[in-house]
């Protein structure tokens, strides 16, 4: 019977978490993150308040594990060493070409990601930057995966995934808060989209290319 109970406590305290952070979820596709206090998270998803602080240090806390779950780069940190381990082959060619591809299909389909990349843009948030920093540290063992292939040539790989992943970012944001089209390309458009994707493979390779050649 205890073992029941415990069972049922665990599974209760599961589903609240799920509410939780669902409730952050929809905060932000709905209202952003200036939305997200402690009673409005509770109505979203439908417990008491009481129930944050039980589960969590606090909203903040909440909040923070939320991102760190949705965030693209975050959620693989787990899988991390795998994922270094499974693409030395080719010095992570391929593994940057398609976490390119990934990342603008993911940041385009989830409005909660981008105002929380709205939030991290705008506001001086001690948690985003924390995130941030944090999304770093996981970037910086990806080129740790690249930087044997650029070593000694003039191409500076870093530089080119900044402009890369940050051209991403503004046009999905672009496309959301304009609703208008960048260098004619609508980023809405599957054909669009795709266009976009074969220009950041194209450049991921011509990168690769150069340094193989030493340029």
């Amino acid at each position: 019977m205890n073992n029941y109970k415990e069972t049922e406590k665990l599974r209760d305290s599961r589903r609240t978490k799920r509410k939780l952070y669902d409730a952050v979820g929809d905060i932000l596709k709905t209202e952003g993150y200036s939305g997200l206090g402690p009673n409005n998270i509770a109505r979203y998803a439908d417990v008491h308040k009481k129930l944050i602080y039980r589960y969590f240090v606090g909203p903040q806390e909440l909040i923070e594990s939320y991102i760190l779950e949705k965030d693209y780069w975050t959620r693989s940190y787990k899988k991390l060493p795998e994922i270094v381990e499974a693409n030395r082959h080719d010095f992570g060619r391929s593994l940057a070409e398609n976490m390119l591809e990934e990342n603008l299909e993911y940041f385009s389909d989830s409005p909660e990601l981008q105002n929380i990349i709205l939030w991290e843009i705008n506001g001086r948030s001690q948690m985003m930057n924390k995130i941030a920093r944090f999304r770093e540290s996981i970037k910086s063992e990806l080129f740790e995966l690249t930087d044997p292939h650029f070593e000694g040539s003039s191409v500076n790989f870093r530089a080119i995934e900044a402009i890369l992943i940050s051209g991403i970012n503004y046009l999905v944001l672009h496309s959301k808060n304009s609703g208008s089209n960048f260098c004619e390309l609508d980023i809405k458009k599957e054909s669009d989209r795709r266009e976009v994707v074969k220009a950041l493979k194209q450049l991921v390779g011509w990168a690769f290319d150069a340094a193989a050649k030493k340029a």
